[in-house]
């Protein structure tokens, strides 16, 4: 896996780059009503494959963490503390 490879990749259950991009908008609306709009696409699609990327060499280096970090929501807790630090911090 690859930052490259994993910009397409899709979780077994279907969920997908597409899916934590909706789910983020619908967090960041429900906590920040009008900053969902800072939550684009392109930022989400971006993050993912750096994300995926990330824990794939988590997993693959530690195969007993496969488990526990290799799903969908490990993505997205990665996804929010990004967002927020982005957002609130302006840290990059």
């Amino acid at each position: 896996m690859n930052s490259v490879s994993a910009s397409s990749f899709v979780f077994p259950d279907g969920r997908s780059a597409v899916d934590a991009y909706r789910g983020l908008r619908t967090l960041v609306a429900s906590r920040s009503p009008g900053e969902e709009e800072l939550v684009t696409s392109p930022w989400v699609q971006n993050h993912w494959s750096l994300i995926i990327w990330k824990l794939a060499s988590y997993v693959r280096s530690k195969p007993d963490m496969f488990e526990e970090w290799w799903k969908f929501e490990k993505v997205m807790d990665q996804m929010r503390y990004r967002f927020v630090t982005f957002l609130y911090s302006s840290a990059r």
